[in-house]
This record gives structure tokens, C-alpha cells and sequence, in this order.
């Protein structure tokens, strides 16, 4: 067995988390690699960071289709091991296939999750940590319920989004944020003066709207684009560029951008309450939840950061709101410098136990 750790990646957000913890994980002198499975922005995003991975699997589109990717992943990723070395520990946000192979090689689970709506997931996974460290928002009781012993759970005051959400507010103090915005191809067009949508991810196992919800999104942007609004939208996958690419005043971006950068300097932000709405809020930028009220929303709208939830059954209502935003911007924005300054990374819990592993069995 070799003495590395495995970063196993799924998601955007997953690529950004094991980015900050390998970049934190090579102060601290220990070797890690980054498998990655190829998904929509996942591979772009680590392109973005400039750090090495390595790709394995692929990514299903519908329920069987994920369900043979994840077996075939489990596959490739013991072939990958057996040639390449055994790591020592894996950390995971909750990618079943890394999960269940490191479970069955008897490798121990460092476990990052925010999602204990994601029911699929955390059910096939959650059990099998050996730790998992989770906002305390989430609470406790809501992981053992899927069956892991409450003393393996850790948890901190604060959200992931916390990890790097610091460094772009100092990039807008210097006002190194614009010279960063120069490098993607973005809309000629007043970025601070627009609106930033993101659709959510309609092929997430836990997606269980349907076509209404879409339809409904289309009908938001194409009401608030009659209204002369500049919208730019961060796609999650190229069929949205059918959804809402035909609509005036309406930008869908064709390059994969660290969307913090952008968050920060748009008007607001409409997006379905995961991690876009979570750093737009974190950022002082007045951002509205259409879809997500969970635990973490409620602890952000504890903390008094600009994020506002309306149902899309209340659409009027949300145009409204998005109206008065825009009307008033400097009410609704907030400086959250204080609130960041209170709040808590899971980096440093995920160090603090990767430490503590492999003083234990030198």
C-alpha cells in the first residue's frame, strides 16, 4: 500500500474542495492525487487550478446509465490501484464508486457531505465513513439516521463554500477581480449591471421536479429579459443552451468560469440554493433560493446574508423581488466581511485527521 492520499472527484464542487485540500495537504508535506470522473465542468475546473488528476469513469445520464457508470467505475478504479499503488486514506464527497471500492479494500473514509437531501447517495455511502465531517447546520441526527455511529461525525460552524469565498472578497478589495474576470470570454455587455442565473441540476439522482420546474425557469428569464434585463446564465449541462439560449438579452456562457469571480460583481443572483447561492450570499451579492430551503439556506438567512427564497409557485412574487433588487441594489447588498471572519472551513478538520491516521500507524 502506498503512503498517498486519493482526492476521489465528481462534481465542480468537489473538484474546488480537493483542490484547497491538496493545496493545504502539500504544506503539511503529504502526497495526494486527484482521481477525477469526467463530468460536465468537473475537468475544467481543475484545468482552472492548474493541478494535476487523473481521470477515471464516467458520468450516467439517467438511472440505469448511472448505475452502469458507477459499476464500471468501481472496476477501472481497482485495475488503477492494483497497478498504480493502494493510497492510504480517501477523502470523498460522496462519489459512491470511490466510496464502496475503499470500503471493501479496507481503506479508511475521510467524508465531506452538505447534502443529506441527496437520499441515493448518502444512503449507499454514509454508513461506510469512517468519519464524516459536516456543517452544523446539518446536525447529527440526521446522518446516524442513515447509520453511522454518532461519534464519527464532526462537525463545524460554518459552510464549505467558507474555503475560498475569503479569497475572492480580497481579490475585490484590490480590485484584482476585474483583471481576473479578463481572462474568460464573458458577454460585451455591463457585467455589474446583470442578473447571474444558474438552472439547477436536473440530472442529479435527487432531481425530482420534472419538465414543470424547467418550464417554469424558462418562463422567470424570459419575463425578466422582456423587461430589458441582461441575464447571463452558468449552464451545468449543453442542453440548456437550448432552454434559454434563444431568449433576448440573454447570454449563456460557453466557457466554464470559477463562477465566484462572477457572482461578485454581478447585480444578483437567481439560483436553486446549493453552492452558487451559498457564495453569492457569502459574498454580500443579494441572491435569490428559487428552489433548496434547507438547512443550510435557514443558517444563512440566520447570519444575515442576502439570501431570499420564493418557490417558483410564486413567480410574480420572485419577479418582484428581482425588480426591487435591481431598482436598489446598495439596500439589499451587504458587507459580510465580519459574518466570513465567524464562519469555519472543513479543510483544516480534514487535515487535523489525516494527521492523526498516520501518526497512528507509523
Amino acid at each position: 500500500m502506498s503512503n498517498f492520499i486519493a482526492l476521489d472527484v465528481g462534481t465542480p464542487k468537489h473538484a474546488i474542495l480537493a483542490y484547497f485540500i491538496k493545496r493545504a495537504l502539500d504544506e503539511l508535506g503529504f502526497e495526494s492525487k486527484i482521481i477525477a470522473r469526467r463530468q460536465t465542468q468537473t475537468l475544467d475546473i481543475l484545468r482552472f487550478f492548474n493541478t494535476e488528476y487523473t481521470v477515471i469513469g464516467e458520468y450516467g445520464s439517467d438511472l440505469i446509465s448511472k448505475l452502469k457508470a458507477t459499476i464500471d467505475r468501481e472496476v477501472k478504479l481497482v485495475e488503477y490501484f492494483d497497478r498504480f499503488g493502494w493510497p492510504k486514506i480517501l477523502w470523498s464527497h460522496g462519489l459512491v464508486s470511490g466510496i464502496r471500492v475503499a470500503f471493501g479494500a479496507g481503506i479508511p473514509i475521510i467524508y465531506c457531505n452538505d447534502t443529506p437531501y441527496n437520499i441515493p447517495v448518502v444512503k449507499l455511502t454514509v454508513p461506510l465513513a469512517s468519519y464524516l465531517i459536516t456543517p452544523e447546520a446539518c446536525g447529527i441526527d440526521v446522518w446516524v439516521r442513515y447509520g453511522i455511529e454518532r461519534d464519527r461525525v464532526i462537525t463545524y460552524y460554518g459552510v464549505e463554500e467558507v474555503t475560498w469565498v475569503s479569497d475572492i472578497l480580497k481579490y475585490i478589495d484590490s480590485g484584482e477581480i476585474w483583471e481576473i474576470l479578463k481572462r474568460f470570454k464573458l458577454p460585451d455587455i455591463d457585467i455589474s449591471n446583470t442578473i447571474l442565473f444558474r438552472p439547477p441540476e436536473y440530472k442529479a439522482v435527487y432531481y425530482r421536479y420534472g419538465v414543470n420546474l424547467l418550464n417554469a425557469l424558462i418562463k422567470l428569464v424570459s419575463e425578466l429579459s422582456k423587461r430589458g434585463l441582461d441575464i447571463i446564465v452558468i449552464p451545468r449541462y449543453d442542453h440548456d443552451r437550448e432552454l434559454f439560449g434563444n431568449l433576448n438579452n440573454v447570454y449563456v456562457l460557453n466557457d466554464v468560469i470559477f463562477t465566484p469571480y462572477l457572482e461578485a460583481v454581478v447585480k444578483l443572483v437567481i439560483s436553486s440554493g446549493g453552492t452558487t447561492a451559498t457564495e453569492s450570499s457569502l459574498l454580500g451579492v443579494p441572491t435569490i433560493n428559487y428552489l433548496f430551503y434547507n438547512d443550510i439556506t435557514r443558517f444563512l438567512e440566520k447570519l444575515r446574508v442576502p439570501i431570499y427564497y420564493i418557490s417558483l409557485d410564486r413567480i410574480d412574487s420572485l419577479i418582484n423581488l428581482v425588480l426591487r433588487i435591481y431598482e436598489d441594489y446598495n439596500r439589499y447588498r451587504v458587507d459580510t466581511r465580519s459574518i466570513i471572519a465567524r464562519l469555519s472551513s472543513p479543510i483544516p478538520l480534514v487535515c487535523k485527521l489525516i494527521e492523526k491516521f498516520f501518526k497512528s500507524h507509523k
